[in-house]
């Protein structure tokens, strides 16, 4: 038996349960070794659920960024780094959760003038600044010891 979707009806909208889950959470270890682990973390999530690849290059040096960041300067934390990833009304949703006993804010990174950066000759410290530029909302939270970046990608659909 055919069915024919003659109203125009998008059944996922209408029956909420018949959408697929579109979100997935691994633990990585604090490690840079981890990275190409993350990158196939994501990559799986992009094929899976069919986003384009033209979003890959921001999400993944934004994740990057934020991941290496806590890696980097949060050198008394043992526990690992969970990365969460969704997919919901055509936002791309990256969560990094990381326990910091000195957390520091990304949401509050001033834009950086480059042409002052560059006049002054100075190499590096860009990475922040630059997912700024790739994300289209950054936001950070503090409970406790636990810190929550969120990295926010409007996706058209």
């Amino acid at each position: 038996m055919v069915f024919n979707n003659t109203l125009g009806l998008n059944f996922k909208q209408v029956f909420p349960a018949l959408r697929k889950p579109m979100k997935r959470s691994h633990l990585f270890r604090r490690d840079f070794g981890e990275l190409e682990n993350i990158f196939s973390f994501l990559g799986v999530f992009f094929s899976e659920f069919g986003i384009g690849e033209e979003h890959r290059f921001s999400v993944d040096l934004s994740v990057e960024e934020v991941f290496t960041n806590m890696v980097k300067y949060n050198t008394e934390a043992s526990r690992d780094i969970d990365i969460e990833i969704e997919y919901d009304e055509g936002s791309l949703i990256v969560r990094l959760f990381d326990d910091q006993n000195k957390p520091f804010d990304v949401s509050a990174v001033k834009p950086v003038d480059l042409d002052a950066y560059h006049k002054a000759g100075k190499i590096g410290g860009l990475g922040i600044h630059l997912v700024h530029q790739f994300m289209d909302d950054v936001r950070h939270e503090v409970n406790g010891n636990l810190t929550t970046v969120t990295l926010i990608k409007k996706i058209s659909s």
